[in-house]
Order: C-alpha cells, then structure tokens, then sequence
C-alpha cells in the first residue's frame, strides 16, 4: 500500500483553489486535472508501507502531532512545480515562511518515518497544493505562472495518513486515519 501524510483545504480554500485552477490551467490539454476529493497539501510521501508500518504511524503519530500547534497555510503562488522546465504537476505552492515553519513539523514526521524504517523519503520540503498533473510529455504554457492578488489561506488543524491508490484513470486517495 502506498501512503502520505497530508492536510487537506476547507470546502471555502477548495472552492478558491479550483476557481484559480480554472482561469489559469483550465483549458491547458498538457494538464491532466486533479479530482476535487484528491486536492491536498503533501507534507510527506511515504511510499509502500507494510502493514506493521502501518500500525505504527497509527500509535506514534498522535503523540508526535500533540507537540505542534495548528500551523497557517498560505498560498500566494500558482506555477508548475517542482521545475518550472519540466513540472510534474500545476500547484499552488506555499509561501516561504508558511513552508519554513511546516518544515520543522515534516522533519519530525520524516523522523519517526526513518525510525519505522521507511525508504524512499523526499528530502527537502516545499509546500503545494497540486491541482492539476502534466501529461508525458507536455509543453509548459509559459503564462501559467502567477501571483494571486489575494492569497489563498487557512489553518491546518487536522492531519491524515492517506493511502494513495494508482488506477488507469488516476490516483485514488482513502483517508486512514486523521490526528487534530
């Protein structure tokens, strides 16, 4: 099974972030949407996950949360990502500070990750939000890179281990479990 840990938007941050989606990548063929269900903030891609690895995030990752208070996500930026050359996906990204302070948060989780002896961990952090991934192949239109004139924000109060299923027709996400 394949898992992350995300943070998902409110119902109010999902309906702007798809309005932006809209104006911008809407009419793009090189830009295979995102489903609306499956619009989150990635803080950590685990990848397979084992079944007693499993059962372990579910123990360990309640305490870990408890130490950190909500966090702001603010996304002031919608861009192809993770290179503006050959992006996999179209995202709005976070900005600097809210990354920063997310990333001690992420370095925790990816702490416990590495004791419950996951593999393939991302390093680095950058916030996103993905909304839309780039076909093989796909050219960037080059104006799809833009500021927001008000940036999109909320509080994540609630964190989820997900698991993440690939389907022929795209990715498939079930929450596990979620921790305030």
């Amino acid at each position: 099974m394949r898992t992350f840990i995300a943070a998902y938007p409110s119902k109010r941050v999902l309906e702007q972030l798809l309005r932006e989606r809209e104006l911008f990548c809407g009419r793009d063929s090189h830009i295979r949407l995102m489903k609306m269900g499956n619009i989150h903030l990635t803080l950590l891609f685990l990848g397979d996950t084992t079944h007693q690895q499993l059962l372990s995030l579910r123990e360990e990752l309640p305490c870990l949360l408890k130490s950190y208070s909500p966090k702001k996500a603010i996304i002031e930026v919608m861009a192809p990502f993770p290179d503006p050359v050959r992006p996999k996906v179209y995202a709005g990204l976070l900005n600097r500070e809210c990354s920063d302070e997310l990333s001690d948060l992420v370095g925790a989780i990816r702490k416990l990750a590495k004791k419950l002896h996951f593999c393939k961990l991302q390093s680095g952090y950058r916030g996103h939000v993905s909304l839309g991934r780039y076909r093989r192949g796909g050219k960037v239109v080059e104006n799809l890179s833009h500021e927001l004139l008000e940036p999109i924000s909320w509080e994540i109060d609630e964190i989820h281990l997900v698991e993440s299923r690939l389907l022929p027709a795209g990715a498939v996400h079930k929450t596990i479990d979620s921790f305030p």
